[in-house]
């Protein structure tokens, strides 16, 4: 298994001492892989986690409002009007999130 050697392209650039050069393989088109492929942070986790929280978070508070509103109408109490638009909007708008869950995972896989 051969390790790989995390190398700075440009540092030396921005410092001032003299051009940057991309490296040999890079420059040559070998069949090696790519020096931007080697070297980038996978940062979809981050992305796929926070949607996720915000997909969980809709629902939850969707569906407390749902259980609200129907006590509120078991009481004979008229709920609150922007309660009911929660409990009416909140659930197809988890919904989006999870498909975007689902798109975002189809997108990773076909990069991998």
């Amino acid at each position: 298994m051969v390790a790989r050697t995390r190398r700075r392209r440009g540092s030396l650039f921005l410092l001032g001492y003299g051009t940057a050069r991309p490296p040999p393989d890079f420059v040559r088109g070998s069949t090696a892989v790519s020096f931007n492929r080697v070297n980038t942070v996978k940062d979809s986790g981050s992305v796929r986690r926070a949607t996720t929280a915000a997909a969980a978070a809709v629902a939850v508070f969707s569906l407390a409002c749902i259980v609200v509103v129907l006590v509120l109408y078991g009481q004979g109490i008229t709920p609150w009007p922007p309660l009911l638009a929660v409990g009416l909007y909140g659930l197809p708008a988890a919904f989006l999130l999870i498909l975007v869950l689902v798109g975002l995972s189809w997108a990773e896989r076909r990069r991998s």
